[in-house]
């Protein structure tokens, strides 16, 4: 049985305050369902096998990691989320082979192809975070991916994505977008991008994707979105005029501005589409911007 005294340093730490309420160790592991490693010492992850009802792991803490292997052992896992430099490329595979995991979040870890992902049984939401060694073309490899969030790039390019063949959820944030041929994804229902495209020339591929529920990137010109009668939620450039009634028949239930120049006007915008959609629910502005 393992006891506190049997414990590394940094589990030694992490459960200081259970051991000085007396509790025991079994009783403390038993009841963990996530763990929040960002303390900096050696994680041993070979503990977690003793944590039956862990779901949630996060691992950002600046000391080594080992017992990696163990990953895919845990039984209960759902969500990891690793920021650690001691994750490298060869872990990936040890990743997808964990039984239940459904959500991966990497955090600047210098990754080159994700393939690895192909063979996860269960993982379908992926969040890739400052993760500048990927291409775009190894990222639209991922054949089973559903959800996918991408943020701190830079500049990027992200066409490639639009060949995904299960995305449905694309959210993107501090980032410039050179151009909107993702849009071209073939089974997209949300798009989320709070900023504007360099080009925004293939923003007509919007009304293509007829399923759309979401299109939270602020547009000029809501005549596009006309033919999306499932759309429920949507982002206005507060910077320019709307005549809402473009699309007063579509279920609109939030609306979003960006980029209105004053408080004022974009409180009028909102006030304007609550006079469109009376029993519109959700609403929201943002005056000042930036990526």
């Amino acid at each position: 049985m393992t006891t506190y005294a049997s414990l590394n340093p940094y589990w030694r730490q992490y459960f200081a305050q259970h051991e000085a309420q007396g509790l025991s160790l079994e009783e403390v592991l038993g009841d963990i369902n996530q763990l929040n490693l960002k303390e900096p010492g050696e994680i041993d992850l070979a503990l977690c096998l003793q944590m039956p009802k862990l779901r949630f792991i996060r691992i950002w803490a600046p000391g080594p990691v080992v017992g990696i292997e163990n990953i895919p052992l845990i039984p209960q896992l759902r969500e990891l989320i690793i920021g650690s430099d001691s994750f490298t490329q060869e872990h990936l595979p040890l990743i997808a082979a964990s039984p239940l995991l459904n959500n991966l979040v990497i955090i600047q870890i210098p990754f080159d192809d994700l393939d690895a992902l192909n063979d996860s049984p269960r993982i379908k939401s992926l969040s890739l975070v400052g993760v500048t060694t990927l291409a775009p073309e190894a990222i639209a490899r991922l054949t089973k991916i559903t959800t996918l969030r991408i943020s701190k790039l830079g500049t990027v390019d992200l066409a490639p994505l639009a060949s995904m063949p299960k995305l449905r959820v694309l959210e993107l944030d501090r980032l410039q977008l050179e151009n909107l041929k993702v849009l071209g994804a073939k089974k997209l229902l949300d798009f989320d991008y709070g900023d504007k495209a360099a080009d925004e020339s293939d923003l007509v591929l919007v009304g293509q994707r007829t399923q759309l529920v979401a299109f939270n990137y602020p547009v000029s010109d809501v005549a596009p979105l006309a033919g999306l009668t499932k759309l429920v939620s949507i982002t206005l450039d507060g910077s320019v005029e709307h005549d809402l009634e473009q699309i007063s028949h579509l279920p609109i239930g939030s609306v979003h501005v960006h980029f209105a120049p004053s408080k004022e006007a974009a409180q009028a915008l909102i006030a304007q589409a609550k006079q469109v959609w009376p029993s519109m629910r959700s609403t929201g502005y943002r005056v000042e911007w930036e990526r």
